[in-house]
Protein backbone atom coordinates (compact mmCIF):
# COMPACT_ATOMS: atom_id res chain seq x y z
CA UNK A 1 0.00 0.00 0.00
CA UNK A 2 1.37 3.41 -1.00
CA UNK A 3 2.33 5.80 1.75
CA UNK A 4 -0.09 8.63 2.46
CA UNK A 5 1.47 12.02 1.76
CA UNK A 6 0.48 14.74 4.25
CA UNK A 7 1.42 18.42 4.40
CA UNK A 8 1.77 19.91 7.90
CA UNK A 9 1.81 23.72 7.94
CA UNK A 10 2.08 25.74 11.19
CA UNK A 11 1.53 29.48 11.46
CA UNK A 12 4.52 31.81 11.86
CA UNK A 13 3.30 33.85 14.88
CA UNK A 14 6.04 32.89 17.32
CA UNK A 15 7.22 29.30 17.74
CA UNK A 16 4.18 27.84 19.49
CA UNK A 17 2.30 26.60 16.43
CA UNK A 18 5.40 24.84 15.11
CA UNK A 19 6.27 23.41 18.53
CA UNK A 20 2.91 21.76 18.99
CA UNK A 21 2.97 20.49 15.40
CA UNK A 22 5.89 18.25 16.42
CA UNK A 23 3.51 15.84 18.17
CA UNK A 24 1.31 15.74 15.05
CA UNK A 25 4.29 15.04 12.77
CA UNK A 26 5.55 12.29 15.09
CA UNK A 27 2.13 10.64 15.04
CA UNK A 28 2.04 10.75 11.23
CA UNK A 29 5.53 9.27 10.95
CA UNK A 30 4.57 6.45 13.32
CA UNK A 31 1.80 5.64 10.86
CA UNK A 32 4.35 5.44 8.04
CA UNK A 33 3.02 8.58 6.35
CA UNK A 34 5.23 10.71 4.13
CA UNK A 35 5.25 14.14 5.78
CA UNK A 36 6.08 17.44 4.11
CA UNK A 37 6.54 20.43 6.41
CA UNK A 38 5.63 23.94 5.28
CA UNK A 39 6.03 27.26 7.04
CA UNK A 40 8.53 30.11 7.12
CA UNK A 41 11.07 31.90 9.29
CA UNK A 42 11.86 30.60 12.77
CA UNK A 43 8.96 28.09 12.87
CA UNK A 44 10.23 26.42 9.70
CA UNK A 45 13.79 26.47 11.06
CA UNK A 46 12.58 24.76 14.26
CA UNK A 47 10.86 21.95 12.34
CA UNK A 48 13.87 21.50 10.06
CA UNK A 49 16.09 21.05 13.11
CA UNK A 50 13.64 18.54 14.62
CA UNK A 51 13.05 16.65 11.36
CA UNK A 52 16.05 17.18 9.07
CA UNK A 53 15.03 14.16 6.98
CA UNK A 54 11.73 15.71 5.88
CA UNK A 55 11.10 17.84 2.82
CA UNK A 56 10.49 21.48 3.77
CA UNK A 57 8.60 24.08 1.76
CA UNK A 58 8.63 27.81 2.46
CA UNK A 59 5.26 29.53 2.58
CA UNK A 60 4.67 33.30 2.44
CA UNK A 61 5.04 34.99 5.84
CA UNK A 62 2.09 36.47 7.69
CA UNK A 63 4.80 38.42 9.54
CA UNK A 64 2.38 39.95 12.06
CA UNK A 65 4.17 42.22 14.49
CA UNK A 66 3.07 43.81 17.75
CA UNK A 67 4.90 47.16 17.93
CA UNK A 68 2.25 48.73 20.20
CA UNK A 69 0.01 47.55 23.04
CA UNK A 70 -3.10 48.24 20.94
CA UNK A 71 -4.01 44.95 19.23
CA UNK A 72 -6.67 46.62 17.08
CA UNK A 73 -4.18 49.06 15.62
CA UNK A 74 -1.56 46.32 15.22
CA UNK A 75 -3.86 43.99 13.31
CA UNK A 76 -5.83 46.65 11.40
CA UNK A 77 -2.68 48.12 9.88
CA UNK A 78 -1.52 44.66 8.78
CA UNK A 79 -4.77 43.22 7.37
CA UNK A 80 -3.75 43.76 3.72
CA UNK A 81 -0.52 41.77 4.14
CA UNK A 82 -2.37 38.99 6.05
CA UNK A 83 -5.05 38.67 3.36
CA UNK A 84 -2.38 38.67 0.65
CA UNK A 85 -0.40 35.95 2.45
CA UNK A 86 -3.51 33.78 2.96
CA UNK A 87 -4.50 34.04 -0.71
CA UNK A 88 -0.98 33.30 -1.91
CA UNK A 89 -0.50 30.28 0.37
CA UNK A 90 -3.85 28.89 -0.78
CA UNK A 91 -2.66 29.02 -4.39
CA UNK A 92 0.65 27.40 -3.42
CA UNK A 93 -1.15 24.63 -1.52
CA UNK A 94 -3.52 23.99 -4.44
CA UNK A 95 -0.49 23.54 -6.70
CA UNK A 96 1.15 21.20 -4.16
CA UNK A 97 -1.99 19.08 -3.84
CA UNK A 98 -1.99 18.58 -7.60
CA UNK A 99 1.72 18.20 -8.34
CA UNK A 100 2.76 16.30 -5.21
CA UNK A 101 -0.43 14.23 -5.04
CA UNK A 102 -1.06 15.12 -1.41
CA UNK A 103 -3.58 13.01 0.49
CA UNK A 104 -4.34 15.45 3.32
CA UNK A 105 -3.53 18.87 4.72
CA UNK A 106 -3.01 19.68 8.40
CA UNK A 107 -2.81 23.39 9.09
CA UNK A 108 -1.98 24.84 12.48
CA UNK A 109 -3.97 28.05 12.08
CA UNK A 110 -2.65 28.89 8.61
CA UNK A 111 -5.96 30.06 7.20
CA UNK A 112 -5.09 29.44 3.53
CA UNK A 113 -3.88 25.85 3.86
CA UNK A 114 -7.03 24.07 2.71
CA UNK A 115 -8.14 22.46 -0.52
CA UNK A 116 -11.44 20.92 -1.59
CA UNK A 117 -9.71 17.93 -3.23
CA UNK A 118 -8.30 16.45 -0.01
CA UNK A 119 -9.27 16.26 3.69
CA UNK A 120 -8.20 19.56 5.26
CA UNK A 121 -7.70 19.87 9.02
CA UNK A 122 -7.13 23.07 10.97
CA UNK A 123 -5.62 22.91 14.48
CA UNK A 124 -6.85 25.79 16.62
CA UNK A 125 -7.46 26.59 20.27
CA UNK A 126 -8.59 30.15 19.64
CA UNK A 127 -12.11 29.55 18.37
CA UNK A 128 -13.68 32.55 20.07
CA UNK A 129 -11.46 35.57 19.63
CA UNK A 130 -11.21 37.87 22.62
CA UNK A 131 -12.12 41.40 21.54
CA UNK A 132 -12.17 44.19 24.09
CA UNK A 133 -14.92 46.24 22.44
CA UNK A 134 -18.26 44.42 22.25
CA UNK A 135 -19.37 46.43 19.22
CA UNK A 136 -16.80 44.79 16.95
CA UNK A 137 -16.59 41.39 18.63
CA UNK A 138 -19.31 39.74 16.50
CA UNK A 139 -18.01 41.01 13.12
CA UNK A 140 -14.45 39.97 13.98
CA UNK A 141 -15.55 36.50 15.04
CA UNK A 142 -17.76 36.13 11.96
CA UNK A 143 -14.78 36.81 9.68
CA UNK A 144 -12.67 34.33 11.64
CA UNK A 145 -15.36 31.64 11.41
CA UNK A 146 -15.64 32.15 7.65
CA UNK A 147 -12.04 30.90 7.27
CA UNK A 148 -12.65 27.89 9.55
CA UNK A 149 -15.59 26.76 7.40
CA UNK A 150 -13.21 26.13 4.49
CA UNK A 151 -11.77 23.15 6.41
CA UNK A 152 -13.32 19.70 6.87
CA UNK A 153 -12.37 19.36 10.52
CA UNK A 154 -11.06 21.48 13.39
CA UNK A 155 -8.81 19.75 15.92
CA UNK A 156 -8.85 21.50 19.30
CA UNK A 157 -5.73 20.85 21.43
CA UNK A 158 -7.50 20.89 24.79
CA UNK A 159 -9.71 18.74 27.02
CA UNK A 160 -13.39 18.58 26.13
CA UNK A 161 -14.55 18.97 29.73
CA UNK A 162 -14.55 22.67 30.61
CA UNK A 163 -13.52 21.91 34.19
CA UNK A 164 -10.22 20.50 32.89
CA UNK A 165 -9.74 23.05 30.10
CA UNK A 166 -6.41 24.86 29.75
CA UNK A 167 -7.87 27.51 27.43
CA UNK A 168 -11.20 28.25 29.09
CA UNK A 169 -13.71 30.05 26.90
CA UNK A 170 -11.21 30.44 24.05
CA UNK A 171 -12.12 26.97 22.79
CA UNK A 172 -15.40 26.27 24.62
CA UNK A 173 -18.03 25.78 23.32
CA UNK A 174 -16.91 23.97 20.15
CA UNK A 175 -17.91 25.22 16.71
CA UNK A 176 -20.95 23.91 14.86
CA UNK A 177 -19.01 24.10 11.56
CA UNK A 178 -16.66 22.61 10.68
CA UNK A 179 -16.78 19.37 12.65
CA UNK A 180 -14.68 19.77 15.80
CA UNK A 181 -12.67 17.19 17.73
CA UNK A 182 -10.93 17.77 21.06
CA UNK A 183 -7.56 16.04 20.77
CA UNK A 184 -6.15 16.86 24.21
CA UNK A 185 -3.18 19.19 24.85
CA UNK A 186 -0.30 18.84 22.37
CA UNK A 187 3.20 19.04 23.78
CA UNK A 188 6.62 17.80 22.74
CA UNK A 189 7.47 17.74 26.47
CA UNK A 190 7.15 14.72 28.75
CA UNK A 191 7.28 14.66 32.53
CA UNK A 192 10.65 13.46 33.80
CA UNK A 193 12.39 13.85 37.14
CA UNK A 194 15.88 15.33 37.43
CA UNK A 195 18.00 17.13 40.05
CA UNK A 196 17.55 20.90 40.06
CA UNK A 197 20.24 22.65 38.00
CA UNK A 198 18.61 26.04 37.37
CA UNK A 199 16.80 28.18 39.91
CA UNK A 200 15.04 30.04 37.09
CA UNK A 201 14.47 29.05 33.46
CA UNK A 202 13.56 32.03 31.23
CA UNK A 203 11.92 30.78 28.03
CA UNK A 204 11.35 33.44 25.37
CA UNK A 205 9.05 33.20 22.37
CA UNK A 206 6.55 35.17 20.35
CA UNK A 207 6.59 37.83 17.63
CA UNK A 208 8.97 40.73 17.37
CA UNK A 209 9.65 43.34 18.57
CA UNK A 210 8.08 42.30 21.88
CA UNK A 211 10.26 39.17 22.17
CA UNK A 212 13.42 41.30 22.07
CA UNK A 213 11.96 43.87 24.46
CA UNK A 214 11.21 41.19 27.03
CA UNK A 215 14.63 39.62 26.58
CA UNK A 216 16.39 42.93 27.24
CA UNK A 217 14.23 43.57 30.29
CA UNK A 218 14.75 40.14 31.84
CA UNK A 219 18.47 40.00 31.08
CA UNK A 220 18.92 43.22 33.04
CA UNK A 221 16.90 41.88 35.98
CA UNK A 222 18.43 38.39 35.95
CA UNK A 223 21.77 39.82 37.06
CA UNK A 224 20.17 40.76 40.38
CA UNK A 225 18.99 37.23 41.10
CA UNK A 226 20.76 34.60 43.18
CA UNK A 227 21.35 31.10 41.85
CA UNK A 228 21.73 29.78 38.31
CA UNK A 229 19.60 31.26 35.54
CA UNK A 230 19.03 29.74 32.09
CA UNK A 231 17.73 32.00 29.31
CA UNK A 232 16.61 30.46 25.99
CA UNK A 233 16.07 33.17 23.39
CA UNK A 234 13.83 31.29 20.97
CA UNK A 235 16.06 32.15 18.01
CA UNK A 236 15.96 28.97 15.97
CA UNK A 237 17.48 30.76 12.97
CA UNK A 238 20.81 31.36 14.74
CA UNK A 239 23.81 29.14 15.37
CA UNK A 240 23.73 27.41 18.70
CA UNK A 241 26.37 29.19 20.75
CA UNK A 242 26.23 29.25 24.54
CA UNK A 243 27.06 32.54 26.24
CA UNK A 244 27.86 32.72 29.95
CA UNK A 245 27.51 35.99 31.87
CA UNK A 246 27.99 35.50 35.60
CA UNK A 247 25.17 33.25 36.82
CA UNK A 248 23.25 33.67 33.53
CA UNK A 249 23.52 31.05 30.74
CA UNK A 250 22.15 32.26 27.38
CA UNK A 251 21.31 29.84 24.53
CA UNK A 252 19.60 30.77 21.22
CA UNK A 253 17.42 27.62 21.13
CA UNK A 254 17.04 24.07 22.42
CA UNK A 255 15.96 20.91 20.65
CA UNK A 256 12.89 19.15 22.03
CA UNK A 257 15.00 16.71 24.04
CA UNK A 258 17.15 19.52 25.45
CA UNK A 259 14.10 21.62 26.26
CA UNK A 260 12.52 18.68 28.05
CA UNK A 261 15.66 18.32 30.17
CA UNK A 262 15.78 22.05 30.91
CA UNK A 263 12.21 21.99 32.17
CA UNK A 264 12.97 19.01 34.37
CA UNK A 265 16.10 20.62 35.84
CA UNK A 266 14.46 23.99 36.61
CA UNK A 267 12.75 25.14 39.78
CA UNK A 268 10.64 27.85 38.13
CA UNK A 269 9.86 28.88 34.54
CA UNK A 270 9.46 32.50 33.41
CA UNK A 271 7.63 32.63 30.08
CA UNK A 272 4.93 34.08 27.88
CA UNK A 273 1.37 32.86 28.39
CA UNK A 274 1.13 31.57 24.83
CA UNK A 275 -1.06 28.50 24.65
CA UNK A 276 1.63 26.14 23.38
CA UNK A 277 3.91 27.12 26.25
CA UNK A 278 1.05 26.51 28.68
CA UNK A 279 0.58 23.01 27.26
CA UNK A 280 4.30 22.40 27.87
CA UNK A 281 3.90 23.58 31.48
CA UNK A 282 1.01 21.16 31.93
CA UNK A 283 3.13 18.32 30.56
CA UNK A 284 6.22 19.02 32.69
CA UNK A 285 4.22 19.99 35.84
CA UNK A 286 6.28 23.10 36.56
CA UNK A 287 5.54 26.32 38.41
CA UNK A 288 5.79 29.50 36.35
CA UNK A 289 5.63 33.26 36.19
CA UNK A 290 3.50 34.25 33.18
CA UNK A 291 4.15 37.46 31.22
CA UNK A 292 1.61 37.94 28.38
CA UNK A 293 2.76 39.58 25.16
CA UNK A 294 1.48 43.19 25.18
CA UNK A 295 -1.31 43.64 22.67
CA UNK A 296 -2.20 39.92 22.46
CA UNK A 297 -5.64 39.66 24.04
CA UNK A 298 -5.49 35.85 23.91
CA UNK A 299 -2.38 35.72 26.10
CA UNK A 300 -3.77 38.37 28.43
CA UNK A 301 -6.98 36.37 28.85
CA UNK A 302 -5.10 33.10 29.47
CA UNK A 303 -2.77 34.72 31.97
CA UNK A 304 -5.67 36.24 33.92
CA UNK A 305 -7.75 33.05 33.65
CA UNK A 306 -4.99 30.85 35.09
CA UNK A 307 -4.13 33.40 37.79
CA UNK A 308 -7.79 33.48 38.89
CA UNK A 309 -7.82 29.66 39.02
CA UNK A 310 -4.81 29.84 41.33
CA UNK A 311 -2.41 28.01 39.01
CA UNK A 312 0.19 30.69 38.13
CA UNK A 313 1.28 34.21 39.01
CA UNK A 314 0.72 36.69 36.18
CA UNK A 315 2.54 39.97 35.60
CA UNK A 316 2.33 42.46 32.75
CA UNK A 317 5.54 43.20 30.87
CA UNK A 318 5.83 46.75 32.21
CA UNK A 319 5.26 45.60 35.81
CA UNK A 320 7.46 42.51 36.05
CA UNK A 321 10.14 42.57 38.73
CA UNK A 322 11.89 39.21 38.96
CA UNK A 323 13.42 39.90 42.34
CA UNK A 324 9.95 40.38 43.86
CA UNK A 325 7.84 38.20 41.57
CA UNK A 326 9.81 34.92 41.65
CA UNK A 327 9.27 34.27 45.40
CA UNK A 328 5.57 35.06 44.87
CA UNK A 329 5.30 32.77 41.81
CA UNK A 330 6.73 29.87 43.81
CA UNK A 331 3.65 30.00 46.07
CA UNK A 332 1.46 28.83 43.17
CA UNK A 333 1.25 25.11 42.37
CA UNK A 334 0.92 25.10 38.57
CA UNK A 335 -1.53 22.92 36.66
CA UNK A 336 -3.09 20.00 38.52
CA UNK A 337 -1.77 16.67 37.30
CA UNK A 338 -4.05 14.62 35.03
CA UNK A 339 -2.92 11.02 35.13
CA UNK A 340 -5.22 9.63 32.42
CA UNK A 341 -3.36 8.93 29.13
CA UNK A 342 -4.37 11.02 26.13
CA UNK A 343 -5.49 8.90 23.18
CA UNK A 344 -7.54 11.67 21.58
CA UNK A 345 -4.94 12.69 18.99
CA UNK A 346 -4.62 9.08 17.82
CA UNK A 347 -8.42 8.80 17.59
CA UNK A 348 -8.49 11.92 15.40
CA UNK A 349 -5.67 10.49 13.28
CA UNK A 350 -7.67 7.29 12.82
CA UNK A 351 -10.56 9.34 11.44
CA UNK A 352 -8.26 11.28 9.11
CA UNK A 353 -6.68 8.13 7.70
CA UNK A 354 -10.11 6.62 7.13
CA UNK A 355 -10.99 9.73 5.08
CA UNK A 356 -7.77 9.38 3.07
CA UNK A 357 -8.57 5.73 2.32
CA UNK A 358 -12.17 6.49 1.34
Amino acid sequence: MAKKRVLVAPLDWGLGHAARSISVIQSLLQRNAEVIIASNGRPLALLQKEFPQLEAIELPPYDVRYPTNNIYWNVATQIPQIVKAVALENRIVADLVKKRELNALISDHRLGCFNARVPSVIIAHQLHLKVEHAAIEKPVRRIHYSFFKQFNTCWIPDWEQEADSLAGTLDHPPLSRPETKYIGPLSRIRYIEAPTRYDVFILLSGPEPQRTRLENLLRDQAGQLPGNILLVQGKTDQEKQIHQSGNLTIIPFLTSAELNQAFAESNLVVCRSGYSTLMDLAACRKKALLIPTPGQTEQEYLSDYLFEKGFFLSRSQDEVNLLLDIPEALKFNGFPSLEAPNHLLEDAMDDLFRQMHA
